[in-house]
């Protein structure tokens, strides 16, 4: 045998033995006599994306665009709302900005007015509304009984929020032509 052929035989066992220890990381199961070309054939197959792997990473992304759409949909319908501040300390404000997201839909900021600027109607976005509903106050009162004052501490709702009936189409356009006057008027 000559050092050429040798050399050969040494490298093909070399080989061999590093696509057997590849083929075992990934969880490949062979022969213990497989052949180099064999086990190749194997370890690129199993490399391969299947088509139902394809077809389920694909599933999962038209199903999250799906959801993703709904919510954004669903938590972006505007509701009228006539909006009264309730708590003490914020009596003096007209309004204040509220801020509200997740990772479906993103982040919405908008100024909410309280009290006579939303007497007619105020629109906001449904997850706003919810977080207006959310929120609450430290309200502290105090009461005498028998000579002792009596503290009393409770949470209470921050706003009174009245949901009023959706806009008929002749209120739209009217709305829709007198806030265009004014803007007019302003400029």
């Amino acid at each position: 045998m000559s050092d050429i052929d040798n050399n050969e035989q040494v490298q093909e066992v070399d080989q061999l033995t590093v696509l057997k220890a590849r083929a075992s990381t990934m969880g490949i199961t062979f022969s213990g006599n497989i052949g180099i070309d064999k086990l190749r054939a194997k370890i690129e197959e199993a490399q391969k994306p299947s088509e139902e792997k394809v077809a389920a990473v694909t599933n999962t992304l038209t199903k999250d665009q799906a959801l993703r759409a709904s919510l954004k949909k669903e938590q972006t319908a505007l509701v009228r709302v006539r909006i009264a501040n309730l708590n003490p300390l914020k009596r003096d404000l007209k309004g204040e900005f509220i801020s509200v997201g997740n990772k479906y839909i993103g982040t919405i900021r908008k100024f909410i007015p309280f009290g006579e600027e939303t007497d007619q109607g105020y629109h906001i976005e449904k997850i706003l509304l919810t977080e207006l509903k959310s929120r609450k106050f430290q309200s502290i009162s105090t009461s005498t009984k028998g000579g002792k004052i009596k503290i009393d501490n409770r949470m209470v709702p921050e706003f009174s929020i009245e949901v009023l009936e959706p806009l008929t189409k002749e209120q739209l356009l009217e709305l829709k032509t007198t806030q265009g006057a004014a803007e007019r008027f302003e400029s």
